[in-house]
């Protein structure tokens, strides 16, 4: 039986296969020596060379491990010194309380705002069936 986490990956790898040429799940960043894996996120979509979107299947709203996804996010894309500023998404189970991610929306806003720079374009939370209906979009 395949777990909800493992089955979510499959689902957005496939449908963003359609779409973009090199998608890695997981994929180390900034790089891939044993020294330079800061950042394992389960999916990461290439447009050309550089990262597009950083993908989190969550399993559950946990604070800490969202907050900190974030923050390795922001320093691994600022070490790359891409040209392009991708967007992470956190893909969370469909039965997630909406105050709940309010509230982890609001202190990953907080984190961010805390930096001189940011290096994400944008960090996104959404459900599962909301995230696959706007993959198109991506």
């Amino acid at each position: 039986m395949t777990s909800w986490h493992n089955e979510t990956v499959n689902q957005i790898v496939e449908k963003l296969g359609t779409k973009y040429s090199r998608i890695e799940h997981p994929f180390n960043l900034p790089g891939q020596t044993r020294e330079s894996a800061l950042y394992q996120p389960d999916i990461v979509v290439f447009d050309s060379s550089e990262v597009r979107y950083i993908i989190e299947v969550q399993t559950s709203n946990v604070r800490k491990s969202i907050a900190g996804a974030t923050i390795l996010a922001e320093v691994c894309v600022a070490m790359m010194e891409q040209r392009l500023k991708p967007s992470l998404f956190f893909v969370v189970k469909d039965s997630s309380e909406k105050h709940e991610l309010y509230k982890l929306n609001k202190r990953i806003e907080l984190i961010r705002s805390s930096l001189k720079q940011s290096s994400l374009d944008k960090v996104e939370m959404q459900r599962k069936d909301e995230f696959l209906a706007n993959l198109s979009r991506l």
